[in-house]
């Protein structure tokens, strides 16, 4: 998963704010208002090791108050140009700080999250950002109304930015209470997630604990029912009220649907209609199959090995460094500065992700191992994201582009194994070819129960309504079995409180990643080239046209998903039932 970043333009152009970004804290995807701030100067990485990064919480009131100095000398434009574009370069370095401590904050709460104080650091940035974006705001709306316009574009914004500012900005001080609204809410889903407890038999217990003595599967089953049904009303509380201030902070800002606002935040260049249709294509295909795979008894669920958290970079290091001498650089620095914590811990937050540290140019990795073979196309994923962040100094604002580059690092870290683990990777690839179909299952579902969710009236969003709707998704997409029980467990999809509306970009992305891996299986080598092609973003390109470049099938064509059904099914030998 990736979290926010703060994109860098990778030119001489700054990151400019962009309302249908708007997010609050440091979520999965893009940033909050992509502020188009000068990058920092490509002068070398001035990188240290993660331990010696320092944490300094940033003078917010005194940037705040540059911001709108700033902003009233554009108003009165009493000096010349020359001074008012210095004013202007003069806030990049302490928007830049405030995005490195914001990361940094987050990073160390995310590894421990009962740590008081950087929990406490966690909500100030929660509450102090939309504040930041405001005044941004009200910033490139009076830049929008001066007589220098055209040359605060030419020399600063971009051709075209500060038209959408001409009729004045839209984060009203309601919207900003409503964005540290979701940030709270957000952060106390971490906190629990990371320390999950259940009562049981009259005791609270760590849930950890707990499922470590029990002495059956039934007494193992009984627990985590008892956590679901308790994690359900706690959990599911969180969620209504996310759902609610969404759905008005998509209202204030002027779309009909918040799937419409998900979908545009993301730069997409498919639609929410677009991604309902590819859903319902999933639920027509690769449910059938899907269904009658899981019920037949000669092709369950592959099983993977227990394996030390600690061993993860030593299988997955050798096999990326193959790929490429880019890569295998980007792995030698991750692990040279010590940019990434895998340990298993019970304080740390429940979901993997890949977030950048912009001072320092360093991507970082942060993954609870669950210490099985499935750790391996984990880090895999998260090591794809570092990769991109690394050679492209995080200049990728676009969600499905950043997924190609982790699903695509899953399955070249599989082909480039060395034969002396031939035999994990005949197991990895059974895994990764029932994954490749479970991808599209879930993340179809995953998607099919957020349009039906966001879907409701305010006043019809409630747990139960919520629950009602993941019983019927679950059963409709076959997830309502002995491996998963979505009804109940859907709860614990982080996805759902980190970041609506994402899941749908990992379909997309796996497509492309299957491609990728074709091509590799095809000819070695080709399925590298063509991965490290495609990470080298046009960024004036949309997805569909980054794929077009290296000539990629579009995954969002009607058939695509037809054909993906038919490779499945040629892959495990057997015919649909329902075909026949």
């Amino acid at each position: 998963m990736l979290k926010s970043n703060w994109a860098r333009a990778g030119t001489t152009r700054f990151l400019c704010l962009i309302l249908v970004f708007l997010l609050s804290g440091i979520l999965s995807g893009c940033s909050i208002l992509q502020s188009l701030f000068a990058p920092l100067p490509y002068d070398g990485r001035p990188t240290v090791p993660f331990s010696e990064m320092e944490y300094t919480r940033p003078d917010v009131d005194g940037y705040l108050k540059k911001v709108q100095n700033t902003t009233k000398t554009i108003q009165e434009n009493k000096v010349a140009y020359a001074k008012q574009l210095n004013n202007l370069n003069a806030l990049n370095e302490g928007y830049w700080d405030y995005y490195t401590m914001y990361t940094l904050a987050y990073l160390k709460y995310a590894i421990n999250t009962n740590d008081p104080f950087y929990s406490e650091e966690y909500v100030f940035f929660g509450e102090t950002e939309p504040k930041i974006n405001q005044a941004l705001e009200n910033l490139y709306v009076a830049c929008s109304q001066s007589k220098h316009k055209a040359k605060f574009e030419s020399g600063y914004f971009g051709e075209g930015f500060l038209d959408q500012y001409e009729g004045g900005g839209t984060l009203s001080n309601e919207l900003v209470q409503l964005l540290q609204q979701e940030a709270q809410l957000i952060q106390n889903y971490g906190t629990q997630t990371a320390n999950p407890t259940v009562l049981y038999m009259g005791q609270t217990h760590p849930l950890e604990d707990l499922l470590a003595s029990a002495y059956t599967a039934s007494e193992r089953k009984n627990i985590l029912n008892a956590y679901y049904k308790q994690a359900n009303e706690k959990l599911g509380e969180i969620y209504t009220e996310l759902v609610k201030v969404r759905l008005q902070i998509s209202a204030k800002l002027g779309y009909t649907s918040y799937a419409d606002y998900a979908y545009e935040r993301f730069e997409r260049d498919y639609t929410a209609q677009m991604g309902a249709d590819f859903v319902a294509q999933v639920e027509q295909k690769l449910v059938p199959l899907y269904k009658q795979l899981t019920s037949n008894p000669n092709t369950q669920t592959p099983v993977l090995s227990s394996l030390s958290w600690r061993e993860i970079t030593n299988i997955v290091g050798p096999a990326v460094s193959n790929i490429d001498a880019s890569v295998k650089e980007a792995f030698a620095f991750m692990e040279e500065y010590e940019l990434y914590d895998v340990a298993p811990s019970s304080g740390k937050v429940q979901y993997d992700f890949t977030t950048y540290i912009s001072a320092y140019e360093a991507p970082f990795i942060v993954m609870n191992a669950l210490e099985n073979q499935t750790d391996l196309f984990s880090f895999a994923h998260e090591f794809g994201h570092f990769t991109d962040m690394y050679l492209n100094y995080n200049s990728n604002a676009i969600l499905d582009l950043s997924e190609c580059a982790s699903q695509g690092m899953e399955y070249l870290m599989l082909s480039y194994l060395p034969d002396t683990q031939k035999e994990l990777r005949s197991n990895l690839t059974e895994y990764k070819m029932y994954d490749t179909l479970y991808i599209y299952i879930t993340q179809s579902a995953y998607t099919a129960f957020e349009q039906q969710v966001y879907a409701l009236k305010p006043q019809e969003v409630t747990l139960d309504r919520i629950n009602a709707i993941a019983s019927d998704v679950g059963t409709r997409f076959g997830l309502q079995d002995k491996n998963m029980m979505f009804s109940s467990e859907w709860i614990l999809i982080p996805h759902f409180f980190e970041e609506a509306f994402y899941c749908i970009s990992y379909c997309v992305s796996n497509d492309v990643a299957l491609q990728i891996y074709q091509a590799e299986c095809s000819k070695s080598g080709s399925g590298a080239d063509l991965y490290l092609d495609l990470i080298n973003w046009d960024l004036e390109q949309t997805f569909l046209e980054n794929l077009d470049r290296v000539k990629l099938v579009n995954p969002c064509k009607k058939e695509r998903v037809a054909e993906i059904a038919q490779f499945l099914q040629d892959y495990y030998d057997f015919e649909l039932q329902a075909a026949a």
